[in-house]
């Protein structure tokens, strides 16, 4: 689930706390546009996501991610 139709990530990243916290966060996402070669999404609340993937453990569990670094399993 996106919140793409409601914010985008820049409009995100404006609304954030301090200055320091929203340098940051512009700067992260710039090296995670470099290193991916997607443009961020964001997902839920405060999640920003670059792509999605599709994973499956030798187990046989599988499922989807939403591309944010805290995702990969």
């Amino acid at each position: 689930m996106t919140d793409a139709a409601e914010r985008s990530v820049s409009e995100f990243i404006a609304s954030l706390a301090d200055e320091q916290t929203v340098s940051d966060a512009e700067t992260l996402v710039e090296i995670l546009r470099r290193i991916s070669g997607l443009e961020p999404t964001l997902w839920n609340v405060g999640t920003i996501g670059f792509g999605t993937y599709h994973y499956r453990y030798d187990s046989g569990r599988e499922g989807c991610g939403d591309g944010s670094p805290r995702s990969y399993p």
